[in-house]
């Protein structure tokens, strides 16, 4: 009699396991054709997307440092429980309602899992939960609440990231392992002795429902929140220039990196973002630090080009900056338009030509920009008349910094030439050059001297950050920790 009674409610559990199995959405590998010419097309597909899909920005982290493991060894989930609860709407379903009340993890470890994404290790877990019942099976109907008590629960979780053909991360768990030490279910309702007597079971069960349960409640609300975060954002408000930073190869994960691709497209609204790019892969060769960003020319370059397309890269300036300038202009003035003369002065600058930005190993960052400088007057109600105007190359030299997750970029050492039509007149205006390199570098710097926010997740920040530059790209490198703002937004999302 006792061993009936032992089976019967051991098949009880086999029931509600078995739903659970088979309505857990299975991670399945796509893209998996069979044939020989549509293997064929797959593997010529791939190479040609190595080539030339090329990232604009890359991610290597070689260490994940305690902030993972300090968020869930801090996430105790309020008694409420409104901020981690799942709602079916099957009719069939037998949960209809799951809530995570209470979760305290006491020892938590994540690590790499080589070709895979991360290997979380839990240990001493404890979890209490809540979840109401609707089990319409023939002739047996059970509708009431539980809840559900487990201590010295150990979770061996597997998980695997994802890139989509829309450039985003998804998470799979292809293998699940859990125990528990202790059990306790307390049940109201139709059946609610009989799940209480079910009791001695829960422990060999825990591992065959606690897994099923986390791919069925847990992984579509996180590969939904994955699919919602936006793929572009605004770099420039108000001119209309974003960045978009869709993922653009598989996630690379070995035993102690991981190596993320990003597309790194800055573009105008309405441009056609299907630009390849050319420039040079990013290679890290240090791993010193946890964390590296690598930052191709072409990048810089796009940003600098969007910048021009805008009108950015022109201002006007009223009067003439130096009174030598400014005695000149008056001069050439008193000849070509001397009506003007009691006319107000302005000097109006910008880039006649797209900037070329080049990163070298032993120069650092250099941007090539030919700019015009011309002088007006500026009668009241009529257009400006220009009075003389001077075409130069400048030359704009330095080696950016990092400061925070902001990377400066230098314009203190500019260098111009005036851009003449004979030998001549370039030695004598050779003098001028210095004069015009002074006069030009306010601008030059506030065109190229806005600090760029290197593209961290918002709420991560760079310690101990460093630049090191190599032909065609640069890496910035340091430690990343959570600011305040970032580690309270997390424990919130978790429930704290």
């Amino acid at each position: 009699m006792l061993v009936q009674r032992f089976s019967m409610r051991c098949s009880s559990l086999r029931v509600l396991s078995h739903y659970l199995a088979i309505h857990t959405p299975k991670h399945s590998h796509t893209g998996v054709i069979t044939g020989s010419n549509c293997w064929f097309s797959v593997l010529l597909k791939d190479t040609l997307t190595s080539r030339l899909d090329k990232p604009g920005i890359k991610l290597l982290i070689l260490r994940l440092g305690d902030n993972p493991v300090y968020l869930l060894s801090h996430s105790h989930l309020p008694k409420t429980a409104s901020a981690f609860s799942f709602t079916a709407a099957l009719s069939l379903n037998p949960l209809l309602r799951f809530t995570f009340t209470q979760l305290v993890v006491n020892q938590a470890d994540l690590r790499f899992r080589e070709n895979s994404g991360f290997q979380l290790v839990i240990q001493n877990l404890v979890v209490t939960a809540t979840f109401d019942r609707q089990l319409d099976l023939h002739i047996i109907q059970d509708r009431g609440s539980s809840v559900f008590e487990a201590g010295g629960v150990n979770v061996n979780i597997e998980v695997s990231l994802i890139r989509t053909e829309q450039g985003h991360l998804r998470v799979a768990i292809p293998d699940c392992q859990a125990s528990a030490d202790k059990m306790q279910l307390l049940s109201t309702g139709t059946l609610s002795l009989v799940w209480n007597i079910v009791q001695p079971c829960l422990r060999h069960f825990f591992g065959v429902l606690f897994c099923p349960a986390v791919n069925r409640f847990g992984l579509p609300r996180v590969n939904q929140m994955l699919d919602t975060i936006p793929m572009s954002a605004e770099v420039f408000p108000g001119l209309g220039i974003n960045l978009l930073y869709s993922v653009t190869r598989d996630v690379q994960v070995t035993a102690t990196t991981l190596d993320l691709s990003f597309k790194g497209l800055v573009y105008q609204q309405g441009e056609d973002i299907a630009a390849v790019n050319t420039g040079v892969d990013p290679v890290f060769s240090e791993t010193n630090l946890m964390a590296y960003v690598g930052v191709s020319e072409f990048f810089l370059n796009k940003i600098a080009t969007s910048l021009y397309n805008a009108g950015a890269l022109k201002k006007k300036y009223e009067g003439v900056p130096s009174r030598f300038a400014r005695s000149a202009v008056r001069f050439l003035q008193f000849f070509r338009q001397p009506w003007h003369l009691f006319n107000n002065l302005a000097t109006e600058v910008g880039l006649t030509e797209l900037p070329v930005l080049t990163i070298t190993q032993h120069d650092g960052l250099t941007i090539r920009v030919r700019v015009r400088v011309r002088a007006v007057s500026t009668p009241a109600a009529r257009e400006p008349s220009v009075i003389t105007s001077v075409s130069a190359i400048c030359q704009v030299s330095g080696k950016p910094g990092i400061q925070g997750n902001l990377l400066t970029l230098p314009h203190q050492d500019v260098r111009c030439s005036i851009v003449t039509k004979n030998a001549v007149r370039d030695v004598l205006v050779r003098p001028l050059n210095t004069k015009l390199s002074d006069s030009l570098s306010d601008f030059l710097g506030g065109c190229f001297g806005q600090a760029l926010p290197v593209p961290l997740p918002q709420g991560v920040i760079f310690t101990q950050g460093m630049v090191t530059y190599h032909d065609g790209f640069m890496v910035v490198a340091g430690d990343l920790n959570f600011t305040p703002t970032g580690r309270r937004n997390i424990e919130t999302a978790f429930g704290r």
